[in-house]
């Protein structure tokens, strides 16, 4: 048997902490961060509890490249919509990547949810997550401008509450929370505009 190649290496490192992080994800969605041990983690990833802790320190630094992945999920999805030039589109190319991404990941939204509301764990990412915040409000006003509402940066807001809604609803209510249709609804009522 042949050495493996660096490149090799390097991919079943990262497979192993894809794994290390899909299955962290799973178990906190389920039980919340609290409910779940990375002893647990490793377990159900089929891994030992010491190769859990070459990749990852902690169950916290767990949870913040769990987070961290998912807000460069957020801003790959940002960047996508917002490279459109027409607003009225980019508004739609907007919406229908948010309510995939939502879809898609819904155990991320579910933990990310859970996160929000355990103000001991919220402490140690509401800076990170403000900042990221008004990035993502910045966008939404400079979009909401070049559509010409009167008071962009309230609109923004607006605009972002209701998504938050829409996600939690569809959180608590999956899989019976019709999607769709109020994706579908909310594009209508842009159009109109």
């Amino acid at each position: 048997m042949s050495p493996r190649s660096s490149q090799q290496l390097a991919r079943m490192r990262e497979e192993t902490r894809e794994k290390i992080l899909g299955t962290a994800l799973q178990l906190f969605a389920r039980r919340g961060f609290h409910g779940a041990s990375i002893g647990e983690i490793a377990r159900q990833a089929g891994l030992s509890k010491g190769l859990a802790y070459h990749y990852f320190e902690s169950k916290q630094a767990i949870l913040e490249a769990i987070i961290e992945e998912g807000f460069a999920e957020i801003e790959r999805m940002m960047t996508v919509a917002l490279d459109v030039e027409d607003p009225h589109q980019k508004l739609v190319v907007l919406l229908e990547r948010t309510f995939a991404v939502t879809e898609q990941d819904s155990e991320f939204w579910r933990v990310f949810t859970g996160l929000i509301l355990q103000p001991d764990i919220w402490e140690g990412f509401q800076q990170r997550f403000m900042k990221f915040f008004e990035g993502v409000i910045g966008s939404f006003v400079d979009l909401f401008a070049s559509l010409g509402f009167e008071d962009p940066r309230a609109e923004a807001l607006l605009f972002a509450a209701t998504l938050d809604g829409i996600m939690l609803h569809f959180i608590l209510d999956q899989p019976e929370y019709p999607l769709e249709q109020v994706k579908n609804g909310l594009i209508r009522r842009y159009q109109k505009r």
